[in-house]
């Protein structure tokens, strides 16, 4: 098997590949939906942290918005869909939440130093730094800071996989 094409025991999962997997409507659902079956048949550990969480209900707000320009609903109108997502993650075995382990500073300061060195929008800084502080060194994203060309080299250098589905 080429290793390009081999998959990581580790990996932290960005909220596009969430929500990919999570809307059946979504443009990217079938692909997302064979990368998280490959995941788990690999017996990949799934992390993602609050963060994703979070870009995640935003995004399932701003899809609906997107629908219906015309009607302005309050963020509490979404709780169900919200609760479900958030239950989804909580009680899959294949997911765990992370967050920055013993020094919430130097995580921060990690993601400052990523905003510098790879040009990063801050909160992917923040989900690169999460990596960094669990010792995951693979993403499963389409964010265009990570894919970017010269971010992803510089980050395969380090030894950094950028997984895209």
């Amino acid at each position: 098997m080429n290793n390009e094409n081999v998959l990581p025991k580790k990996v932290y999962i960005d909220s596009n590949f969430l929500i990919s997997y999570w809307l059946l409507e979504h443009e990217n659902y079938e692909q997302a939906r064979l990368r998280f079956f490959e995941l788990m048949e690999n017996n990949s550990q799934i992390s993602l942290s609050p963060l994703v969480i979070d870009e995640s209900w935003y995004k399932i707000y701003k899809i609906w918005e997107s629908q219906n320009p015309s009607i302005q609903r309050p963020f509490y109108e979404f709780y169900q869909q919200f609760k479900e997502l958030l239950d989804f993650v909580i009680f899959s075995p294949f997911l765990k939440i992370i967050q920055f382990r013993k020094n919430l500073t130097n995580g921060c300061q990690q993601a400052l130093e990523n905003i510098k060195a790879y040009n990063f929008r801050p909160h992917d800084a923040f989900h690169l730094a999460m990596t960094e502080n669990n010792r995951i060194s693979a993403i499963v994203t389409k964010d265009s800071d990570f894919t970017k060309e010269s971010n992803k080299r510089k980050l395969e250098e380090k030894g950094f996989k950028i997984i895209s589905f």
